[in-house]
Formats: structure tokens, sequence, C-alpha cells
């Protein structure tokens, strides 16, 4: 059932994001090499080792060989972390990270209703 088939990818989908936003949470800024007060940041990992770690954990279990492939070049221009903050309107890993958090407590009561409906189902293990 095509209904049944979106909700299991929903799930999937809202698992690989709660990953990829814990991972960026995770991540620690680092000092730059350079010249005091230098105002560049740098990370202890960038967003391509988040989003990679998010896929194959609970992505590509699911992917043929084909698609894997794909989304291995897809995964390859993921923007610098530094951007990613930037974008999402902070200016600082620090400030951006009580709102993942946030937003992964958050996910995980609806993932973990689709989690029990799904094995009920028998549509996921």
């Amino acid at each position: 059932d095509s209904s049944a088939m979106a909700l299991l990818w929903l799930k999937r989908i809202l698992e690989f994001t709660v990953t990829v936003f814990e991972e960026i949470a995770a991540v620690r800024e680092v000092p730059a090499p350079g010249r005091a007060g230098d105002a560049r940041r740098q990370y202890s990992r960038e967003l391509s080792d988040c989003v990679n770690a998010g896929y194959w954990r609970h992505l590509a279990p699911h992917h043929n060989q084909i698609f894997r492939h794909l989304a291995s070049l897809v995964l390859a221009v993921v923007p610098p972390l530094a951007e990613f903050v930037g974008n999402l309107g902070h200016s600082t890993l620090a400030s951006l990270r009580p709102e993942l958090r946030r937003w992964c407590t958050a996910a995980r009561v609806p993932l973990q209703g689709l989690d029990q409906f799904l094995r009920k189902e028998r549509l996921e293990k």
C-alpha cells in the first residue's frame, strides 16, 4: 500500500534528520590556526560527516548499490558546517545547538508512534 510505504519512508527520513541534528549538536568548535583574534570558525567535524552518519545509519540499508552510489555523489556537495549554521540564522553553532536539541526531542514523540504502528503492521523490523 502506497500510504504505508510513505509512512515508512517518512519515519526513516525523520530518523535520519534526528541523527544529523544530534551529530551537529555534538560537534565542537576548535581553535583556528593562524593569527590571534582570527574570527574564522573551525569544527571538530563537518556537516558532510554528520549527514553521512545519518545516511548510512538510516537510509543506506534500504537502498540498493546504485542508489547508495548516487547518494554518495550528492553527499559530496554538502555545504560547510559554518555556512549551514549561518543559513539557519545563527552566527555560531553554540547558538544553534539548543534549537537542534529541542527539535530532536520534539521529533521523538511522532517517531515513536510511527515506529509502533509500522512494527505492529509488520512493515518495519
